[in-house]
């Protein structure tokens, strides 16, 4: 039988054996692959001038330019875009975008000041290198007041250290067909 002070002394080199062992080990961090799977739109963070694009019926028209503040957070497993006060298109946008491990796709959520929609897009790269995600799968599609349905389609072409092209396509339905909506070209703001 042992002691009280033999079992103590024995529970203290286990519970320390059990500690030195776990800070020699190395430590995997649970969000690794989504980590390294961020690291490929490390290119989209920083401050940017982008001009903005609307399909028109004689083609595509400039609307104007805004600022875009893109910039990682969490941990680096988050890319955030706040919206620019001043925008273009006169209501406020913000996004987030993270890649789901567990799913292996990425997944944009925006938020507006003007709908109250909370848009959910998910995709992934496409052959050619660019970010593609829809609203198709979320169910978050826009319903106009005739109750019409709009999907859209976002592409992110990274172009160059400071090029980003960003595409929104349009459909009316259910993604058979893409009609182009707007276009924003980024470029990075050197200070």
């Amino acid at each position: 039988m042992m002691t009280p002070l033999i079992w103590m002394t024995t529970l203290t080199v286990a519970l320390l054996t059990a500690q030195t062992d776990a800070d020699t080990e190395p430590q995997t961090f649970p969000g690794a692959e989504a980590q390294a799977a961020m690291a490929r739109l490390a290119p989209l963070a920083g401050d940017w001038t982008a001009t903005v694009y609307r399909m028109t019926e004689d083609g595509w028209s400039e609307a104007g330019t805004e600022h875009a503040h893109i910039y990682f957070m969490l941990n680096d497993l988050a890319l955030r875009e706040d919206p620019d006060p001043d925008g273009v298109n006169g209501w406020q946008l913000e996004s987030t975008l993270q890649y789901d491990q567990n799913r292996d796709h990425y997944r944009l959520v925006a938020i507006d000041d003007t709908w109250g929609n909370m848009d959910i897009y998910e995709g992934d790269f496409d052959a050619d290198g660019r970010l593609v995600l829809s609203n198709l799968r979320s169910g978050t599609s826009y319903v106009g007041e005739d109750g019409t349905t709009l999907h859209f389609r976002l592409t992110t072409a990274i172009e160059g250290v400071d090029r980003i092209v960003f595409s929104v396509d349009m459909s009316m339905d259910t993604g058979e067909s893409w009609q182009a909506y707007q276009r924003i070209v980024r470029t990075r703001q050197h200070s």
